[in-house]
């Protein structure tokens, strides 16, 4: 992938964006939410695998979903340098 977006975008660590109080609580809750549903899950042959399986989905949903709006996030800011400069 040649796109400098995307490389702009993929360069960004977990070091470099610092997280709220409120981002923690709700990561905690999802969380225990998850663990209490995978255990529950877990007593039904297949369930888990397809809770897994779902999950996933949507895990790499979310990422691109992200790099969409970033990117367009991008040109947004890149459109807006242009036409600060030209007035």
């Amino acid at each position: 992938m040649k796109s400098t977006i995307r490389r702009l975008y993929l360069g960004i660590n977990a070091d470099s964006i610092k997280y709220t109080k409120k981002y923690d609580k709700l990561l905690d809750k999802a969380i225990e939410s998850d663990n209490v549903l995978r255990a529950k899950l877990s007593l039904t042959s297949g369930l888990l695998e397809l809770y897994e399986k779902a999950n996933n989905a949507i895990e790499l949903l979310n990422e691109e979903t992200a790099a969409m709006h970033f990117t367009e996030s991008f040109k947004i800011g890149v459109l807006l340098g242009l036409e600060l400069t030209h007035e």
